[in-house]
């Protein structure tokens, strides 16, 4: 019988190898199933470092919690982008507040304060595409398990597509932007669904919780910290537009796949 940390290396490779090859695997087994939140970030780890690929931010799930996943460098785009076909699988986009760090933050004893956190990001207008690399992995019954399987999963991130910076956005109430999102030309998400942290809490709570891990954030590094908007499934062939308001938009196009 494997113990955790074995359990978590094989478990931890398998979804690595699905990450790389933009493949999806068969929903965990019994035996290499994590047993606990710890064990789960233990295959997160291992996941990781199977990837071996530049870690360019981190992905938090709605309010301060379990769901954290790794940005990866090869997932992050600038608006507009034309999005590769055959990365992705069943995606769904989340119109978020977004941060880039303009300095380096690293693991320390003590925590850090809300300036020295919040004087050193940027926010930007973000939208956040998730994704599962299990096969059926959307019809996961409700349950202890299906968190679980969500964190493992890289807390169901799968890219970043990093919009316009928000002047002066000390100054603003981040959590009342209005999104209008369309796809295709029809509008497709509510414009605030409401019920999130205020993004910049859940930057300091982020910041903290991985020095705690002995994990720092880099400057240039991007942090996602939950949907101001419903998600909505995207299509190959999609036109997207994310419309911030006074602060811009993000155009993308989900490229369809050609086959010769």
């Amino acid at each position: 019988m494997m113990d955790s940390k074995d359990r978590a290396k094989k478990a931890g490779t398998l979804l690595a190898q699905a990450w790389m090859s933009s493949k999806q695997v068969e929903q965990f087994s019994d035996d290499l199933f994590p047993r606990s939140i710890d064990e789960e970030t233990q295959l997160h780890d291992a996941m990781a470092d199977a990837i071996e690929e530049k870690v360019a931010g981190w992905k938090v799930a709605g309010r301060p919690g379990p769901l954290l996943g790794r940005v990866f460098a090869a997932h992050v785009y600038q608006t507009p982008v034309d999005l590769p076909a055959d990365r992705y699988h069943d995606l769904l986009m989340e119109c978020e507040v977004g941060f880039r760090m303009t300095a380096d933050l690293p693991a320390r004893a003590a925590p850090y304060g809300d300036d020295e956190v919040l004087d050193n990001a940027v926010a930007t207008c973000t939208l956040e595409l998730v994704d599962t690399r299990f096969i059926n992995g959307k019809h996961i019954p409700e349950n202890d398990r299906h968190v679980l399987q969500i964190c493992a999963d890289n807390a169901a991130h799968a890219a970043l597509v990093v919009g316009p910076e928000i002047p002066d956005w000390r100054a603003v109430d981040l959590t009342s932007i209005e999104v209008v999102a369309r796809i295709d030309g029809a509008e497709a998400l509510a414009k605030n669904a409401g019920g999130i942290e205020r993004p910049e809490v859940t930057l300091v709570w982020l910041v903290n919780t991985l020095s705690d891990r002995g994990i720092g954030l880099a400057a240039g590094q991007y942090i996602t910290t939950g949907s101001l908007t419903h998600p909505s499934a995207l299509r190959r062939g999609n036109q997207v537009t994310a419309d911030f308001g006074d602060y811009g938009a993000i155009t993308l196009a989900y490229l369809s796949l050609i086959h010769i």
